[in-house]
């Protein structure tokens, strides 16, 4: 409720499911808030982000992350933000290496099993 100033008055606002349009409850203890930051052409953080709020529905469907997808895939026509900056980024790396996270135990009995590392093709 807002008065005649313009100024709001409620004490509480709820929010809004980006995905289904959903009101989030304050009991939605599942729900969550993503702030994904906007990259200038040299992939340096503006300063500038867009919210996106999912509620706990979709992400128990599993649905968060393709959800999550496509609402950035429309967000970022407006935002101009440059949809092919990891390409260029990993064009600029040179083809043959490949930068990977495993998790514990994957690679076997190797000493840092858990680090990031590097691997040749």
């Amino acid at each position: 409720m807002q008065n005649e100033e313009g100024q709001n008055m409620d004490l509480y606002i709820p929010r809004k499911c980006s995905a289904t349009n959903r009101l989030i409850t304050s009991k939605d203890h599942a729900s969550v808030q993503i702030n994904i930051g906007h990259v200038d052409e040299n992939g340096l953080y503006t300063g500038h982000f867009t919210t996106f709020a999912l509620c706990g529905f979709v992400r128990a469907q599993g649905d968060a992350d393709s959800a999550l997808d496509r609402l950035w895939q429309k967000k970022k026509v407006e935002v101009r933000q440059q949809s092919n900056y990891m390409q260029t980024r990993a064009d600029d790396r040179s083809s043959s290496a490949v930068h990977t996270s495993l998790p514990c135990g994957i690679r076997g009995n190797v000493k840092g099993s858990c680090d990031r590392a590097w691997y040749s093709t």
